[in-house]
């Protein structure tokens, strides 16, 4: 095979060491072009993805190539991209691509960028982008009788609910992949349709279902001499011949497998989860010395292609060193994975908390036996048992505090999400609001202006004008977000309010005097000055106010008191719960986790709002 990839670089040589010494036409630009894109199909179908880019970027950077070409090699890029996980790479290519697709009109280029496409959103988690993808395929698909394609396309949708756990509906889009397959008797996508629903059963923990899908047909699908076919489906084959406890059937697969794991790149995502497999294999035969060595060259590899988790490599290291009596290194590597966990915010974090706890209260019970039998060997045999529980428990206490910090870690990180999210809603209803005063307010009066205009004297229309841009002014410094980097919350929040254009109401303004306002962090101070905006909002437009104080507090033990109080009749005050403005700032503080207090003294109606700094 080596030898074939070689024949293919020297035929593409020589075809650019012709062109170069003649005068290039249209002609044998295109006829290169052609050669180039075929070549580099081929080395896709080897799973030699990198070498394939050079060629296809070869074929990119020639000129006078028609836009089909053109289109296809942008397609085939692409589809590399998608197989070295390079999703972000991948998915300007599927768009460039679709786009020339739909302007020649070409359907082949179509079908093949939206099964793409899907792809790649999938992987990204965008499941609603890649099922338009995937239906806008099969749409193009039916039309022009490929039904080889619509099974390629059910396949993939069937693959994006079996990945998000949506099995039922994962195997029914498989079966239905199936039919499609077998109606154009393609065995390529009837396997593939195979493997997926094999996936799905595996899942669901029918490993008999599961390796009985493949297991009929395995020997068949390595005749075809796909190999991205051939990993696909040995995948869950394999895993559910380990789980079934047939570990010389799926050492006996594994064997047959090794000549296509000669032609894939040893890094890319295929090869990766055979020898993940190839590990849980050894690790059901105990051989744990094999099984660390395996997983050590994993992560060799992953260190150009992160197709296995990093905290999964350090977690199974760590479990083959405790099961070979190697406490420390066991304990470094799951510490290891726990800061990989928190580094990449995974989202699987409180299962694997679990499991690692399992773990560690498992290997206590262990200790504990062991010291039992220690003592009723001789004084020495009990005080090295001793010694080793006190070590044990010195681990066990320093990891129990490492995952105290850790939960508190993610509180925070949920907390500061819950922000983000408050931020958001807050920001949708500022939109609203201002939409309404420019429509109510500044549109209105341009309107009456436009007619004083033609009808009275300019002089007339001076006050109306100032009032226009006393309006317009006022909505703009609500747009404009605050800027914190030259002052704290309480000199922003000042500078508003005692600027704020009420007529005929005296505004007072008051902050404790002290340095600590500039170290309330950016998130909470946009969300205070927010709320300011919103209870002056809704006195300047609910009260007939004469009268309105407003004070910031910063109380000795690190709490925030914000007060506004007006002498104006406001409803929004007393118990009415339904006020836009007053259900914004509820929202606000709660997703702070502050306290919001409403209450009417001698007349003058008061919000009272606590937070934590």
């Amino acid at each position: 095979m080596r030898g074939h990839l070689n024949l293919i670089i020297l035929a593409t040589l020589i075809a650019s060491l012709a062109a170069c010494n003649s005068k290039p036409t249209v002609t044998q630009e295109q006829s290169k072009a052609e050669s180039l894109l075929n070549a580099a199909s081929e080395l896709t179908a080897m799973s030699r993805p990198d070498s394939a880019l050079t060629l296809l970027d070869s074929v990119l950077n020639l000129n006078g190539i028609d836009d089909t070409v053109h289109a296809m090699a942008v397609g085939e890029k692409a589809n590399n991209m998608l197989i070295l996980g390079r999703m972000a790479d991948a998915l300007p290519l599927c768009r460039q691509a679709i786009s020339e697709g739909e302007r020649i009109g070409n359907d082949e280029v179509l079908i093949n960028q939206y099964s793409t496409c899907g792809i790649v959103y999938r992987r990204l988690g965008l499941a609603d982008s890649a099922m338009w993808a995937y239906q806008h395929g099969i749409e193009v698909s039916k039309r022009v009788g490929l039904k080889d394609y619509v099974a390629n396309l059910y396949n993939n949708i069937a693959v994006m609910f079996v990945e998000t756990d949506r099995l039922k509906e994962g195997i029914s889009y498989a079966e239905e992949a199936t039919r499609w397959a077998t109606e154009a008797k393609d065995t390529v996508e009837l396997f593939s349709a195979l493997a997926t629903k094999a996936s799905a059963l595996l899942k669901q923990k029918d490993y008999k279902g599961a390796r009985h899908t493949i297991v009929p047909h395995f020997d068949e699908i390595l005749s075809t001499g796909s190999t991205p076919l051939a990993l696909k489906t040995a995948s869950p084959m394999l895993q559910s011949c380990i789980k079934l406890g047939l570990i010389d059937e799926a050492d006996s697969y594994l064997r047959k497998l090794q000549p296509v794991m000669q032609k894939v790149e040893p890094a890319s995502n295929g090869s990766l989860g055979i020898l993940e497999i190839e590990a849980a294999l050894m690790h059901a035969q105990h051989n744990y010395k094999g099984e660390l060595a395996l997983w050590n060259r994993i992560e060799t590899l992953c260190k150009t292609n992160q197709g296995v988790p990093q905290q999964r490599i350090m977690w199974s290291k760590a479990e083959c060193m405790r099961l070979t009596g190697n406490t420390n290194e066991a304990l470094r590597y799951m510490r290891e994975a726990y800061n990989i966990a928190d580094s990449t915010k995974n989202s699987n974090v409180n299962r694997q908390l679990s499991e690692f706890s399992v773990r560690y209260n498992t290997q206590q019970k262990e200790l504990q036996i062991v010291k039992l039998n220690q003592e009723k060997a001789t004084e020495r045999a009990r005080l090295m048992t001793v010694v080793l529980v006190l070590a044990v428990t010195s681990m066990l206490l320093a990891f129990g505090i490492v995952l105290i910090l850790y939960k508190r870690r993610i509180a925070n990180q949920r907390y500061e999400l819950n922000l983000r999210r408050k931020y958001i809603e807050g920001l949708e209803s500022e939109r609203a609001r201002l939409a309404r005063e420019l429509h109510d307010g500044v549109c209105n009066d341009l309107l009456g202006l436009q007619i004083l205009m033609t009808t009275s004297d300019k002089e007339q229309t001076i006050p109306i004008l100032k009032d226009i841009m006393i309006g317009v002014r006022q909505i703009s410094h609500d747009l404009m977000p605050p800027r914190f980097a030259h002052a704290d919350i309480a000199k922003v929040a000042a500078d508003y309010v005692t600027h704020y254009p009420l007529a005929n109401c005296k505004i007072n303004f008051q902050a404790t005097d002290t340095d600590r306002w500039q170290h309330i962090d950016q998130a909470k101070a946009f969300e205070i000055y927010r709320i300011v905006q919103e209870l002056m909002g809704n006195i300047a437009k609910h009260a007939n106010a004469h009268i309105i104080n407003v004070s910031m507090t910063y109380e000795k033990w690190g709490q925030i008191v914000l007060e506004v109080e007006n002498d104006g009749a406001q409803p929004q005050l007393k118990d009415s719960p339904n006020g836009i403005g007053l259900y914004t700032t509820t929202d606000r503080v709660l997703g702070m986790n502050g306290e919001i207090k409403r209450s009417e003294t001698n007349g003058m109606y008061k919000v009272e709002i606590k937070l934590n700094s």
